[in-house]
């Protein structure tokens, strides 16, 4: 009862404070889909811009590692970024000649003005003004947020420039060997400086250090120099170095210079000694495009040529502390079966997702790559293998059935035939391959084209095929002669796609030349020409009645980024809308059959469904790692997967927030697949039950999300200071905690959700306090550490939390695993003995001391039959009071579990009154406090007991087991009054819809609770098993790693949870359902 008021005052406080302030905003960590070019980092470490050769910007939140903000839609590739002296705004030079300013919190462009491509930018006058080279070679002071005009001198021949902003002077190194200084005050040249006698200007750089010293630059001639800015003279000169500079930074600590060569050599100068001080060969093949060093911290950030890779350096020892990836891929091709029912996504990692629309998730991967095409009937998919054969899979089974010979050829675009019966391929040799479905067989080509072929749709009665491609032509071919009946040449760049309208009467091609043509088909006349966007058009569909044409734009380097799709008037040739939802080129787009709805997928690793007819987004999916996916509607409603859920932060007001401050209100897949459109009635059905059961669960109603509340605020005063990777074991947190209106009762700490200071918190009430400035020690485990602090006021509302992310550096084999078993088969009254539980518990230890290769020590402490009492399990606590917070702690129970008249749960203890069980029984309040005390940050309760699971008194009745329906010697670990679900209730698979769609919010004691039954469900037990059924199973999944579903040979808390789920869902015929009674998703870690 009390984490449900708990829970309750939770809530409704996050929810009220979003009231008062802006609606959340939902922001997924996705990662670059493309390589980081630019980075930059704010002068508190608060933000990192990365700037990827896909034109997008992204802005992220540093002590949390999560992205605060995209920013897309630049003209250019981005050369140049910084941010301003408060933090606030960001600026960057675009290669196609514009510099820009955005607001970092709104993501709103302040100023834009043309700049030379290759120059530079930086702030003066305390962040009002930016220095740049303009487009006419000038050097130009630019008021950011004011009217002033700008003022500009001569650059003459200089190059790039760097500013020194105490001294008001701007630094350029010219064609002619000289170091010319500019003043800034009075915009006049102030001095002109010999450097060289030869032509020399810097290949990367000039850059100023911290103190204003010194200017360096790594010229031309490959040799990087140190200038002092006083004598004029070279203090430091290198050898002469591997390769070109690529890039040269100045520590912004203030200490080191960093230079980067072609040659993959990074090097550390110590600029005071004049020494080199590190050096490092990059030696994993992915180099180093760019890097930042951290203001605060001895960390260089660095981004590789991989994909979104971006990696923490430790400068001093030269180790990599930490690494963020991309967590999606580009989507180079995607189709949509017109049955309804999936979806088909080709990656640039040649793998193929298939989400089932109909359930609203990525169902299955097939090993295969672009181009992909269903059939007319939406179950089998064309696509690419791996054999440069056409394959041929069911996607309902998830397998290949079958493959078409295309001559060992790479096809780059596929059609098929309205009436389902030829698929026509075509590829880079210009020649266009009909295949005959029935039989399987190759049965036509046709030539003509010089170059690849990028487009090819059949006529809508099947006796004609166009073809559009490389060499600029749109040709239309009868299909059964194979003979080329017309020909066009309209279009000035390769035509990149063709369609006819469903009615037969228009023919549309799409260009590079970002036209639309758009014939009449009795003599293929040129009626109109559809223009508007302002990159390469790369896909095209009409809807089902031909009145609208769709077309998606790309986002090529020559021209400024389109990334957008139009929706046009057939054939009056009208704009009708104008789509620029998408971050990268767009690469698909599908209209759905009879709906003018279409599907759109891009590089940005995003499909997107739109309302043609309302002009807006519907939906955002998003697909990531084998089979996890987010799906996002336009005002922030979503449903996820529970891994996916760890990508997904809230930004209020220029704050972000982890996914569970806002995941009751908005984690809504009722309204989700509603808005989606596949959903069947009985699902969306299901999904809202499942909400109302969650909100239950939560002590909670809808009409309580929306009340009034004060909250008190918390802030971490030494957050700047806090490291981003570190090998200590706990870490010093200066927190600020305060309320403008009432005294402060607690404050709440948790790393990796699991409360510290336990589930009462740091308390505080009796201090009388409206703030508090306090140090708190927090421990810190191997690898990622999520560190959150609440604080909750005397009127019980809590504040939003705040949250910092450390990596702790460290053996993950240097923990301890402890292991408590318990296990009843014997009870004092005999009626109720059981088989198997003393043996369950045996065997979970043989089990778990199997992976003794992962831990420092086993401990082990087991109790069974008579040893099992109330006094025993309470010595549990000092048995584990050692604890380490990075140990392993595991405590089974096996035996009866019962319900009292109220519905409440007691594990049946060897002399406990089957009668009155709150006697001696161990209720589930008391093993909670057990775990709750624990130290352990890894902590797991194993319960293979009837009622086990969570019970919903609103489900359930008086009942018992079906025995009838049972066969064998299976018995049932059930005991006193009985109870099952009520007819009606729900649905037979709520419990599974609500584990896969919702985490639990509730922390409690951090720990994940394995249940062996639903709350009015019974446990099973069986000689053909020699165990219960639900141990049996847990055993099976650590045996031999046969859990491991992703085959890394690695059994993890989550891989075991769903092996149990499965295997005992399938041997009980769906009798017996493990549950999660509470999962602490932040907490998954490995067992075997």
């Amino acid at each position: 009862m009390y984490l449900k008021i708990f829970a309750l005052i939770f809530f409704v406080s996050y929810f009220s404070q979003i009231q008062a302030q802006s609606e959340p905003e939902v922001v997924l960590t996705t990662g670059h889909t493309d390589v980081i070019q630019v980075m930059e980092i704010s002068n508190n470490g608060k933000y990192m811009a990365t700037a990827a050769n896909n034109k997008v910007i992204k802005v992220w939140d540093v002590p949390t590692g999560r992205e605060f903000r995209t920013i897309s839609g630049n003209d250019g590739r981005i050369n140049k970024m910084t941010f301003s002296p408060d933090n606030k705004h960001l600026a960057a030079v675009i290669n196609h000649g514009s510099v820009k300013v955005w607001n970092v919190q709104t993501g709103e462009v302040v100023k834009e003005l043309p700049a030379d491509y290759n120059g530079n930018v930086c702030w003066i006058n305390n962040g009002q003004k930016i220095v740049f080279k303009n487009a006419n070679s000038e050097l130009e002071i630019a008021d950011v947020f004011g009217t002033e005009a700008s003022k500009k001198v001569a650059l003459d021949f200089g190059y790039t420039v760097d500013v020194y902003e105490p001294r008001m002077e701007a630094y350029s190194f010219d064609v002619k060997g000289n170091l010319l200084v500019f003043d800034l005050t009075t915009m006049t040249l102030k001095g002109e400086h010999k450097i060289f006698d030869f032509f020399n200007v810097p290949f990367s750089g000039p850059v100023i250090s911290p103190d204003g010293k010194y200017i360096s630059a790594g010229f031309n001639d490959d040799i990087t120099r140190l200038i002092n800015l006083e004598t004029f003279k070279v203090d430091l000169e290198s050898k002469k170095e591997e390769g070109k500079i690529q890039r040269i930074h100045f520590d912004k600590k203030g200490k080191y210079l960093y230079t980067y060569n072609h040659n993959w050599i990074l090097r550390v100068w110590n600029y005071e000694t004049k020494k080199l001080h590190q050096e490092w060969k990059i030696k994993d093949m992915s180099g180093v495009q760019s890097f930042v060093s951290h203001p605060i911290q001895d960390v260089l950030i660095e981004a590789s040529s991989i994909y979104g890779r971006i990696r923490y350096r430790n400068v001093e020892t030269g180790d990599y502390e930490s690494e963020y990836t991309q967590k999606i891929n580009k989507i180079v091709s995607m189709d949509y079966a017109q049955n309804g029912k999936y979806i088909a996504v080709a990656s640039d990692q040649a793998r193929i997702k298939i989400w089932n629309m109909k359930n609203n998730k990525v169902e299955s991967e097939l090993i295969a790559f672009f181009p992909v095409k269903f059939d007319t009937g939406g179950e089998l998919l064309y696509a690419m293998a791996a054999d440069m054969r056409i394959g041929i899979f069911d996607v309902h089974k998830n397998k290949r059935v079958g493959q078409l010979d295309c001559e060992m050829e790479l096809i780059q675009t596929l059609a098929i035939s309205d009436d389902g019966k030829y698929l026509a391929g075509a590829g880079f040799m210009g020649i266009i391959k009909i295949w005959d479905l029935e039989t399987k067989k190759l049965i036509k080509k046709m030539t003509g084209h010089a170059g690849g072929i990028y487009g090819l749709a059949f006529s809508p009665d099947n006796s004609h095929i166009a073809s559009a491609g490389y060499d600029q032509t749109l040709r239309v071919w009868d299909l059964k002669t194979g003979k080329e009946l017309h020909q066009k040449k309209d279009q000035t760049i390769s035509i990149s796609a063709v369609k006819y309208s469903p009615d037969g009467k228009y023919l549309a091609s799409a260009s590079w030349d970002k036209t639309i043509n758009l014939y009449e088909t009795q003599n293929y006349t040129l009626v109109k020409t559809l223009q508007g966007h302002v990159n390469m058009i790369t896909s095209i569909d009409f809807n089902s009645d031909g009145s609208l044409l769709v077309s998606a734009a790309g986002n090529n380097a020559v021209s400024e980024a389109d990334n957008s799709m139009i929706v046009w008037s057939i054939p009056s040739g009208e704009k009708k809308c104008h789509f620029l939802d998408h971050s990268d080129q767009v690469s698909k787009v599908v209209f759905q059959k009879d709906k003018n709805r279409f599907i759109s997928a891009s590089n940005d690793g995003t499909i997107k469904i739109s309302d043609a007819d309302e002009c807006k987004n519907v939906a955002t999916l998003i697909s990531y790692g084998y089979s996890d996916f987010a799906l996002i509607t336009p005002d922030n409603y979503y449903m996820a997967s529970k891994e996916a859920l760890k990508g997904i932060s809230f930004r209020v007001d220029g704050e972000l927030y982890p996914f569970d401050q806002f995941d009751l209100r908005l984690n809504r897949p009722d309204i989700v697949g509603e808005r989606i459109g596949f959903t069947s009635p009985r699902l969306l059905n299901a999904y809202k039950y499942v909400y109302k059961k969650r909100l239950r669960k939560m002590g909670f109603t809808e009409e309580q999300l929306g009340k009034e509340f004060h909250l008190p605020k918390v802030r971490i005063e030494n957050e700047s200071d806090l490291p981003i990777a570190t090998e200590e074991a706990e870490m010093l947190i200066k927190l600020k905690a305060w309320d403008e209106k009432f005294k402060l009762d607690r404050i709440n700490v948790y790393v990796n959700d699991v409360p510290i200071y336990g589930t009462n918190g740091i308390l505080l009430r009796d201090q009388n306090l409206g703030s508090i400035l306090k140090d708190i020690k927090v421990p810190l485990i191997p690898g990622p550490n999520k560190i959150s602090f609440s604080v909750l006021n005397d009127k019980g509302a809590e504040s939003l939390s705040k949250t910092v992310s450390i990596m702790r550096k460290g053996d993950e084999k240097k923990s301890d695993l402890y292991i408590v078993a318990i296990g009843v088969s014997k009870y004092k009254d005999e009626r109720f003995n059981l088989t198997y539980p003393s043996k369950d518990a045996a065997d979970i230890i043989n089990s778990l001391e199997g992976s003794i290769e992962l831990f420092n020590e086993i401990h082990v402490k087991k109790l069974v039959d008579e040893e099992v009492i109330i006094e025993n399990m309470e010595d549990i606590s000092d048995f584990v009071k050692d604890a380490k917070p990075e140990d392993v702690v595991i405590i089974f129970v096996a035996g009866h579990g019962v319900l009292d008249a109220d519905f409440n749960y007691y594990f049946g203890t060897y002399d406990m009154d089957f009668n009155n069980p709150i006697e001696k029984g161990m209720s589930y309040e008391r093993l909670d406090r057990i775990l709750d005390n624990i130290k352990s940050l890894r902590k797991l309760l194993i319960m293979d007991t009837c009622h086990s699971g969570e019970v919903d008194e609103e489900e359930v009745e008086e009942g018992g087991p079906d025995v009838d329906k049972v066969e064998g010697d299976v018995e049932f670990r059930s005991a006193g009054a009985g109870i099952r679900q009520k007819e009606g209730i729900g649905v037979e698979n709520s419990v599974e819809l609500m584990q896969d769609l919702f985490s639990d919010l509730r922390k409690g004691s951090g720990a994940t609770v394995i249940s062996s039954a639903g709350g009015a469900e019974y446990a099973m037990e069986s000689s053909e098993w020699k165990n219960g059924l639900f141990t049996y199973c847990f055993l099976e999944g650590l045996k031999n790693g046969r859990a491991d579903k992703n085959g890394d040979g690695k059994v993890l808390i989550s891989e075991l949870r769903q092996y149990v789920y499965d295997k005992v869902t399938q041997l009980s015929g769906g009798k017996q359902t493990p549950t999660a009674r509470i999962e602490n998703i932040m907490m998954d870690y490995r067992i075997k």
